[in-house]
């Protein structure tokens, strides 16, 4: 069996990825500057794995650690950010090498590796069923 399709995201852009499972990584840098995947779904659960955070340590005084921002099924609630739930829109917890996010989800997924980081990141989303 073949890994999953790796693609890169569209800094500040918008990217409809494979449906159900793949790969997508590019670089987050200031000012806003993270990137969004879409990916269809089928009913079940997705599961999405942060495979590299690009962070380096020690961190370098401009950086600052990924945030990532899952919501599922086009709605874009507080609650819908998996990492914290009941968080309010702008207080995100950072991720890293290894965090595994898990949704139940019908439709539609949107990952947002979100910015200022400055960091070379590549994300797994899987919602095969």
């Amino acid at each position: 069996m073949t890994g999953p399709p790796e693609f890169r995201a569209t800094v500040r852009g918008n990217d409809q990825g494979p449906d159900y499972y793949a790969v997508f990584f590019g670089q987050t840098f200031g000012a806003d500057g993270g990137f969004k995947v879409f990916a269809n779904c089928r009913p079940g659960t997705v599961t999405v794995t942060v495979i590299d955070d690009g962070v380096v340590e020690p961190l370098p005084p401009q950086h600052s650690p990924l945030v990532l921002l899952v919501t599922v099924d086009d709605t874009f609630t507080p609650g819908n950010y998996l990492g914290d739930p009941g968080t309010t829109v702008w207080d995100f917890n950072p991720v890293s090498d290894g965090t595994v996010i898990t949704s139940p989800v019908k439709t539609r997924v949107r990952i947002w590796a979100i910015g200022p980081s400055d960091h070379d990141v590549r994300i797994q989303y899987d919602c095969r069923g």
